[in-house]
């Protein structure tokens, strides 16, 4: 994943979302923050944006502990590159520390660890 930036969904511009902070809405009991980004498939991810992969995503949300609420089948598509998802916690604070991956390069390496090869999630 790259070019990971926050995505202005049209949706909080309804009465049902409250803004709490630059690019987190709250809605009832839960905080919501959507961000695109751009897959590699040099690296074994997704052609585009129709075709998200689970990984890394699977293991940034595992890394945040938030969970996906929107995956925008409306934008996303065969014909874009740029994907588009929402995630979503009942508390503001993952959220806020999930916006560290922004502008960063998020992949998964194969690693050794302990003689065991492993999947390392790198935030850089």
């Amino acid at each position: 994943m790259k070019n990971i930036q926050l995505y202005d969904a049209s949706k909080y511009a309804g009465k049902d979302y409250t803004k709490v902070s630059k690019g987190i809405f709250r809605k009832d009991n839960a905080f919501y923050m959507s961000f695109s980004f751009e897959q590699e498939p040099e690296l074994e991810e997704g052609e585009d944006s129709a075709d998200i992969s689970q990984y890394p995503l699977e293991d940034l949300l595992d890394k945040f502990n938030v969970h996906v609420s929107d995956f925008f089948k409306d934008i996303n598509s065969k014909a874009k590159k740029q994907c588009v998802i929402e995630v979503s916690s009942p508390h503001q604070e993952l959220l806020e520390s999930m916006k560290s991956i922004l502008g960063k390069h998020v992949f998964n390496r194969n690693c050794v660890q302990n003689g065991e090869e492993v999947v390392d999630l790198v935030i850089e």
